[in-house]
């Protein structure tokens, strides 16, 4: 770890993401050579799901994907951050850093949230829209494979492999439960791809750009949900749809209620 930085936490300066490659983690550019985004069990994770929630759907997911591993990548960046600069504040020997850090901390995370995208272009890997492709074909071919780490599919990554069969361990063992669980439910894709004040509602897509359209809800009822870390925003619509409706078949369910969204009864 950089000294430097721990002569930023001890002012109780804002240091700039790109001074301190530490910083950005694995997620940093090369100055030379190719920048290839190397995937980690986090974006695997998105992309696997996605195909799991979407395969079904009219939508083009590639972009949504994209926007989703995008907002993952920022998330980790920040996170790694925050942690290597609080490491750095209690490594230093003022005693009163320590205390002073919680009160810093929000004023730090909202810095780096205005840094990364500003830098995002130029500092940070992404991965592009062919290679989220890509990993949603070897989704395709892992679906069609039996679900056991003893078979290697050619060209699928072990750790996506693995990944993906995790995902499809945990659906079964959902799909067996006396309720559904919502907890890994991502984002549905926006129905219309522009921007909205507000954003788009979590289960249903539709752009919000006034406050009464606003409603939180847990993402789920489970006892894991219930926090507001994992709060959704929804419409009014998919807030007033508590219930399940009667006209959900098992193929190709269209309800927007919590039960129903985004076909938690297809057969996958």
């Amino acid at each position: 770890m950089s000294s430097n930085l721990s002569s930023y936490m001890s002012r109780q300066s804002i240091p700039s993401l790109t001074q301190f490659p530490e910083l950005l983690g694995s997620y940093k550019r090369g100055r030379l050579g190719r920048c290839k985004f190397v995937w980690t069990a986090a974006e695997l994770e998105l992309v696997s799901l996605g195909f799991r929630q979407f395969h079904s759907s009219q939508h083009d997911v590639v972009q949504h994907l994209h926007d989703l591993i995008r907002s993952c990548v920022k998330t980790s960046v920040i996170s790694q951050a925050m942690t290597q600069c609080e490491k750095a504040a209690f490594l230093h020997n003022n005693p009163n850093l320590r205390f002073n850090f919680s009160s810093f901390s929000r004023k730090l995370h909202a810095s780096f949230q205005d840094q990364f995208d500003s830098i995002a272009p130029r500092w940070i890997r992404f991965p592009s829209l062919a290679a989220v492709r890509s990993k949603l074909r070897q989704c395709a071919i892992l679906a069609t494979m039996p679900h056991t780490i003893l078979t290697r599919a050619f060209s699928v990554s072990k750790l996506h492999q693995q990944t993906f069969q995790m995902i499809h361990h945990r659906a079964e063992s959902i799909r067996h439960s006396d309720s559904p669980c919502h907890f890994y439910d991502l984002p549905c894709v926006p129905t219309h791809h522009q921007l909205y004040q507000f954003g788009h509602c979590f289960r249903c897509g539709t752009g919000l750009d006034w406050e009464s359209d606003i409603n939180f809800a847990h993402i789920c009822t489970c006892e894991t949900a219930q926090h507001e870390q994992y709060d959704i925003c929804v419409c009014n619509d998919c807030a007033d749809n508590s219930t399940c409706c009667n006209s959900c078949c098992d193929k190709c369910c269209r309800c927007t209620c919590q039960y129903c969204y985004q076909g938690i009864h297809h057969n996958y």
